[in-house]
């Protein structure tokens, strides 16, 4: 299973989703926001474990590195 994470341009995460294919199969492309950028999160044992409210929710991606964060308290608004 597929889990990806597409993104805003700072790094927010818009979406999370699961998919039987690979992200360029099921056309995630044309769902990023301008700017914007997917993360493939396949495979990460901490993720696969979590539910997609969990992953939106709770991180964000570090727009130099592509990998996930998680959220801290303060980082809230």
């Amino acid at each position: 299973m597929a889990t990806f994470a597409i993104c805003y341009p700072d790094g927010r995460i818009q979406s999370v989703r699961r998919s039987d294919e690979a992200p360029e199969e099921c056309g995630v492309s044309a769902d990023v926001p301008e700017g914007g950028f997917y993360v493939d999160i396949t495979g990460q044992s901490t993720f696969d474990e979590l539910g997609t409210m969990d992953i939106l929710t709770g991180y964000k991606v570090n727009v130099k590195t592509k990998k996930l964060v998680k959220i801290k308290a303060s980082d809230v608004k």
